[in-house]
């Protein structure tokens, strides 16, 4: 329990520094902030963590290496501003464990999109 509260302050400190960024030091306009997946590296599951700076338009993908997609984990939802959590169990969009290696996983909210790395270990 202490992890998450630790990662929600986390959170609302990025959130709140974002906030007085100049464009181009997050990103474009400043819509979007996210963090690192935790835990990085995994093995069963992960959460994809990331603020919201007003309401928004939301989808987050996970990719393989080669760019191919593998799950969709929000598709377009309607989502509040403020802290989110999307978590990714290791499978794809058709039930299967994907294997251990290196993926990326895309956040877009409105315009503004970010991609990180994130590594699955079995």
């Amino acid at each position: 329990m202490k992890k998450l509260y630790r990662n929600i302050t986390l959170i609302i400190l990025v959130f709140f520094l974002s906030a007085h960024l100049t464009p181009g030091q997050s990103n474009q306009n400043n819509l979007l902030v996210s963090l690192q997946n935790y835990p990085n590296p995994f093995n069963l599951q992960t959460q994809i963590q990331f603020v919201l700076a007003q309401n928004s338009e939301v989808s987050v993908k996970v990719f393989n290496i080669l760019g191919r997609e593998v799950k969709t984990l929000i598709d377009n939802k309607s989502m509040s501003a403020g802290p989110q959590i999307a978590v990714w169990d290791g499978k794809d969009n058709s039930g299967n464990v994907v294997p251990s290696g290196m993926y990326l996983y895309k956040v877009q909210a409105g315009n503004s999109v970010l991609t990180k790395k994130m590594s699955l270990l079995k």
